[in-house]
């Protein structure tokens, strides 16, 4: 903290840290006197307008319950730096006074801006919108949890993704309104730092398609709907359906006899052997006692893209206005953001899996470059 930036009659004084003698003082002259003073940090600075003084004796001062480890920077030595989170949110800058052994302190209530007053408008600016992202991602959360409690949606998953996202958007907000502290002297830029940087931006990048995969991937959104949309999987060589497949296939097919959707809809490639994958799923369809006439096909699904274009065109011919998608968990949020950006209603339904599959990890993997294709290209 410096001294006042004019001397009695108007004119620039001269810019100086106060000694801590100046606050080795009554806490009311200090907050007085510290009226006019210039609190600087880095690149920004301003002039104290307001001030409040707090002492020991009174129930509103923090260090009226004593010594603790929160409070013994209140007392003393003077000249010391007491800051506080206001509800979590906001760092308090006081400044301890009187002699060492009382509890006292100038809170600095206001500032008028005098240095930085661009960088404290961007700054503020960036935790205004950062804060009201994250509290568009709390009412998500919230809604979530107040599904979650009505039954209207089933979930092993018990945080939501938005929840997380809050917290970080959270935190970026705060820290928005923090400037780093002076470096020491040196390059700003090593090699290692650039390395452990490109690891951090790596490892971001893989975990936020991961966590959508295992908070909302899981979540089963299932409700009444027009048609159930099953993705296809592997056929092999003699005509049976891969595990993924069937359960793929099963999962519509209790929905359909429960009432939920009174269509399926069944995409998939034409495998390299001949072998047809709607077919294939038409025909454990029909044998678990779904009718044919109920049963639409689209032999273009050759990846998520394709089937999602080709749903979206095929549920408009047949006057299909919703639908519940079905898939591994996994692939659930690539084909919620494709279905969304193609105007479809889609609510996902993952499939319940007879195992764990032996390549879930790779599937999982790759799921994250497809995400990042699908979220850019498509």
């Amino acid at each position: 903290m410096a001294s006042p930036r004019r001397a009695p009659g108007g004119a620039p004084a001269p810019v100086a840290p106060l000694e801590a003698a100046f606050y080795a003082r009554p806490v009311v002259e200090v907050a007085r006197d510290m009226l006019g003073c210039i609190v600087r940090h880095g690149s920004t600075a301003g002039v104290i307008v307001e001030t409040e003084a707090y002492h020991d004796s009174e129930a509103a001062c923090h260090a009226h319950v004593g010594v603790t480890p929160r409070t013994h920077i209140l007392f003393g030595p003077p000249g010391r730096a007491y800051v506080y989170r206001s509800y979590g949110i906001h760092a308090l800058l006081n400044a301890v006074c009187e002699d060492e052994g009382t509890g006292a302190a100038v809170l600095i209530r206001a500032l008028e801006p005098l240095q930085g007053l661009e960088l404290m408008r961007a700054r503020r600016i960036g935790a205004i919108l950062l804060g009201g992202l994250a509290a568009l991602a709390i009412v998500d959360a919230v809604g979530f949890f107040v599904s979650l409690a009505r039954g209207s949606i089933q979930t092993p998953a018990v945080v939501p993704a938005s929840l997380a996202v809050a917290v970080c958007l959270g935190a970026l907000a705060a820290e928005l309104h923090v400037e780093p502290l002076p470096r020491a002297l040196g390059p700003r830029w090593t090699v290692r730092r650039a390395i452990f940087c490109a690891a951090t931006c790596a490892v971001v990048a893989v975990a936020l398609p991961l966590v959508r995969m295992i908070t909302f991937g899981p979540t089963r959104y299932e409700r009444r709907a027009d048609c159930a949309v099953v993705f296809g999987a592997r056929v092999w060589d003699d005509g049976t359906p891969s595990l993924a497949l069937a359960d793929r296939v099963d999962e519509a097919i209790r929905l359909y006899h429960r009432g939920a959707v009174r269509k399926l809809v069944m995409s998939g490639a034409v495998e390299p052997n001949g072998r047809s994958e709607p077919d294939v799923m038409r025909a454990r369809a029909e044998e678990a006692g779904v009718p044919r006439e109920d049963i639409l096909l689209d032999e273009a699904g050759v990846d998520t893209g394709a089937t999602v274009r080709n749903t979206a065109r095929l549920m408009r011919e047949e006057r299909l206005r919703s639908a519940l998608a079905v898939s591994h968990y996994y692939h659930e949020p690539r084909v919620k953001m494709l279905f969304d950006r193609a105007g479809v209603r889609v609510h996902t339904v993952p499939a319940r899996m007879t195992r764990r599959l032996v390549k879930e990890p790779y599937f999982l993997l790759r799921e994250v470059a497809a995400f990042y294709h699908s979220f850019l290209l498509e």
